[in-house]
């Protein structure tokens, strides 16, 4: 690649964006529908950072709310679920679900909207009933109540009924404990002689929420591309608003507490993207500059470009770097993915949840017919997310069996169970890295990097480093002069998703001698390297030669 392919072309704001709110996506908010009922005589007036048509009863360190006058009568509480968004059941049949039993995490500093379930005995008398949420951290103990009219049996479906809260992040914290208990709204004096323990989950006591302590944080840098070709010139427009939707779906659709994105400085690309036959040299090139910023390992890099010849490879909207294997620092390089300007921010970071879902390491799910290669370990036909997604923004529901996960090329797109797991691993792991110190004794070596492209062509480049845990391919090998003398290293390989394009990186000693490269097979010199074709990229952003 040219290194004046891509270059600084204009500045942009570079403000870390605190996810808050969205314009919906597709999904129904059912709590735009739900009657606002009256606030409880015996309840606090405070409702900040509840849902409405609840109350909340701080009690500081210790209660000082009198409890209920009487569970209620003829009514079980048959179920409670917490969404992040993806609905897991955190209480069943009298008892809690412990985490090792669910189907996702819970991520603590994370909006939650959680959702009590019962069933009617026959002889239940239609009248209004009282839901307590309490809620016992290891700071305080705090109480929500939701009264409405109950006639029939609830429903796990966005019109209900059910009972419903939603806590905010402050709430949500390791070593919360929770309890629901129901009650008449209008208790009778007259004596009850059923047992009402079934009104109750615990049936006593309070059972684990279940939250993670782990940090859980997100980072990403949106690079917009500047398409120049013959007279044309495409920008992106990214500004605070477009920034802003990316920032919220990706929240949405991440087990994190925290999401910061960065709109980074634009590049300008000129060669053609509709006679490519895919995005392998945008790649190539965001890689380097990612390494060209400095950018911490756990950062992720996404470009957008809005093309002036069409998309290559015949319709290809988005292509990461690689779908990497393990979350390692030293795989940080492959932290870049690349996708189109859809005509506005809702459609293009439809590609960018996809996408920067390869670099978090997902594979493909089976649902359109045209996805290659999908996860054959993925639970669930046609793609669908089997459980309720829930927006933490716009407060949308979206259903089990019409949803489908954001790995697939199919419509109606949400993050499902499977999903939420696996880039929770990984983003528990990438948060961890935060402010690690490098060990005082190491001394970072160098890594030679190469872009094995389908027609022949390859791109070389250096950055400081090491490839520490990688796994390497023992069968390729580059052979470099260290100290006069030719030593043989072995590679890490990797293919980049939709395209033909082979990725190699080798570790050397800083020092090495860039003028002796060639890339070896098990009997055969495979490619010698021009080292006038090395860049370096291990010091400043401006040094480029070998």
């Amino acid at each position: 690649m040219d290194p004046s392919v891509l270059r600084l072309l204009v500045a942009l704001p570079l403000a870390w964006l605190m996810a808050c709110t969205m314009p919906p996506p597709e999904g129904h908010n059912p709590f735009d529908d739900v009657p606002t009922p009256a606030a409880d005589d015996d309840a606090s007036a405070d409702t900040d950072g509840t849902a409405d048509g609840s109350t909340d009863e701080s009690t500081g360190d210790a209660p000082t709310d009198p409890p209920p006058a009487g569970l209620a009568a003829g009514i079980t509480v048959t179920r409670v679920t917490a969404n992040q968004g993806v609905q897991v059941d955190i209480g069943r049949d009298g008892f809690g679900v412990g985490p090792a039993e669910r189907q996702a995490p819970l991520v603590a500093g994370r909006r939650t909207l959680v959702r009590a379930f019962w069933t009617l005995d026959d002889d239940f008398e239609a009248r209004e009933i009282r839901a307590r949420l309490t809620l016992r951290s290891p700071a305080e103990e705090h109480s929500l109540t939701y009264t409405q009219t109950i006639d029939r049996d609830a429903e796990d479906h966005p019109e209900g009924p059910y009972f419903w809260w939603i806590l905010e992040p402050d709430d949500v914290v390791p070593g919360l404990e929770y309890s629901v208990e129901l009650s008449d709204a209008e208790p009778s004096e007259a004596p009850v002689d059923t047992d009402t323990s079934a009104a109750r989950l615990p049936v006593s006591g309070v059972t684990a929420f279940g939250v993670e302590a782990s940090p859980t944080q997100l980072r990403v840098v949106v690079v917009p591309i500047v398409h120049q070709l013959g007279g044309c010139a495409q920008v992106p427009p990214i500004g605070p608003s477009e920034a802003e939707i990316f920032s919220r779906t990706l929240d949405q659709l991440n087990p994190v507490a925290q999401l910061d994105l960065q709109v980074r400085d634009a590049v300008l690309y000129e060669a053609s993207l509709g006679g490519a036959s895919d995005f392998s040299d945008l790649l190539t090139g965001l890689s380097q500059l990612r390494s060209q910023d400095g950018a911490a390992p756990n950062v992720y890099y996404y470009g957008i470009v809005a093309s002036c010849d069409g998309l290559p490879g015949g319709g290809i909207v988005g292509q990461a770097f690689n779908t990497i294997p393990s979350p390692l620092p030293e795989l940080g390089y492959q932290r870049v993915a690349v996708g189109w300007w859809g005509g506005n921010a809702a459609t293009t970071v439809i590609t960018m949840i996809h996408e920067l879902g390869h670099t978090q390491g997902l594979r493909h799910v089976a649902c359109a017919g045209t996805e290659g290669a999908p996860d054959p370990s993925y639970p669930w036909p046609g793609g669908i997310t089997n459980t309720w997604g829930f927006g933490i923004h716009d407060e949308s529901l979206h259903a089990p069996g019409t949803s489908r996960d954001y790995m697939t090329y199919c419509a109606g797109y949400w993050v499902s169970g499977f999903t939420w797991r696996k880039t929770f691993d990984v983003i528990r792991t990438l948060s961890g890295w935060d402010g690690q110190a490098p060990d005082p004794g190491s001394s970072p070596g160098m890594v030679v990097h190469a872009a094995i492209y389908g027609d022949g062509r390859s791109d070389w480049w250096t950055t400081s480093g090491d490839l520490g845990a990688a796994v390497v391919d023992p069968s390729l090998r580059l052979r470099a002069r260290v100290d006069g003398r030719d030593h043989d290293v072995p590679v890490l390989i990797s293919q980049r998703p939709h395209g033909h394009t082979i990725d190699i990186a080798a570790a050397l000693p800083r020092g090495t001698t860039l003028d002796a490269l060639a890339l070896h097979g098990l009997d055969e010199v495979i490619r010698p390297v021009d080292s006038a074709a090395v860049r370096r990229l291990d010091g400043a952003a401006d040094e480029l030669s070998p």
